[in-house]
């Protein structure tokens, strides 16, 4: 094989990733995704074999994303509320910039595609474990009431990630004209100001 063949997979990775975060995991077809990498079409069953194992290569690159910004922003010596902080922002900016995907993969599992439910499973609980992880630290520091760590969890992420998959649904359901009319007040809804309030109105009753 040339050399510079090695990267042909991950270009097309790359390109499925990009046509996916506009149009959701299966509203694009292999073809536009070999035009978008510049490769022959016949070289994705040859990498990838079917459009499922393609998909999931595809989610597992935006995982990637999603942890390394964790990496990045959740520094073992930083102070306890401000990690919590950053992992209320981290899921913000993920849903926000993700939301047509996300809402894709929701809409799939919800119609029973349960092989992708038990790959998401599988695959995409890291994050979870490490929110989980600071909240028990806050926790242990008295940065948070001793609440159940799932409930807080919760409170922590909802009003991250919610406002951003609705704004998505919106972009689904409306038709054009209703859509611009009402890009103003969605585009508010997903600003930082109104993500930074939510999560001080979320954990209000739950910090210390």
């Amino acid at each position: 094989m040339r050399a510079e063949s090695l990267d042909v997979p991950q270009r097309m990775i790359a390109a499925g990733l990009a046509l996916a975060k506009k149009r959701g995991i299966e509203n694009f077809t292999v073809r536009q995704v070999c035009s978008k990498a510049k490769v022959n079409l016949g070289l994705f069953h040859y990498h990838f074999s079917s459009r499922l194992n393609f998909n999931k290569e595809v989610l597992k690159e935006l995982y990637k994303e999603l942890m390394t910004d964790f990496d990045l922003k959740i520094p073992a010596d930083l102070k306890p509320e401000e990690k919590l902080k950053n992992t209320a922002q981290i899921i913000n900016k993920f849903t926000k910039n993700n939301a047509s995907l996300l809402l894709s993969i929701l809409s799939d599992i919800l119609a029973g595609n349960k092989e992708m439910a038990v790959f998401l499973k599988n695959n995409f609980s890291k994050h979870i474990f490490i929110a989980l992880s600071v909240i028990e630290e806050c926790k242990r520091k008295n940065v948070l009431k001793n609440f159940n760590s799932l409930s807080l969890l919760f409170f922590l992420a909802a009003p991250a990630a919610i406002p951003n998959i609705i704004s998505a649904a919106f972009q689904k359901i409306l038709n054009p004209k209703d859509y611009k009319k009402a890009q103003k007040i969605i585009k508010e809804i997903q600003s930082e100001k109104l993500a930074n309030e939510r999560f001080e109105i979320a954990m209000r009753g739950s910090l210390k």
